[in-house]
């Protein structure tokens, strides 16, 4: 079985996940951002082969392309000990990645993998 479409999205609304953040400092600026490894996806075949990702948001939040920053959290201006200093949870309620695949490698039951990265920034715009 072929798949015919040559653009695809995966998204899923999440529960209960969240990254934590842990700071020290009351006056530390941060943030974090995140990314998909390489902008692609690995097409679990023969020969794992990789698609290419065009999209990927968290939050509705766009991470990828020109003129985005990828981050999903930074710490606020006006810090206090409460909102600054321990840990500090960004909740993920949805994530979203649009890929191409233009040769029409992707057959039904095929396997999908990608993996997300984290980092955390001493700035607040993740420079």
């Amino acid at each position: 079985t072929e798949l015919k479409p040559k653009s695809y999205r995966l998204s899923q609304n999440l529960t209960n996940q969240a990254v934590e953040i842990y700071n020290d400092r009351l006056a530390r600026d941060w943030s974090v951002k995140a990314s998909v490894l390489n902008n692609q996806l690995t097409l679990e075949n023969a020969l794992n082969e990789y698609l290419p990702i065009s999209s990927f948001k968290i939050n509705q939040v766009e991470l990828t392309g020109t003129g985005n920053q990828g981050i999903i959290a930074q710490s606020v201006t006006d810090k206090t000990l409460s909102n600054n200093v321990g840990v500090m949870k960004q909740p993920i309620s949805q994530a979203s990645i649009d890929f191409q695949d233009e040769n029409g490698r992707l057959k039904a039951s095929n396997t999908l993998k990608a993996t997300i990265n984290y980092q955390l920034y001493n700035t607040p715009n993740a420079d």
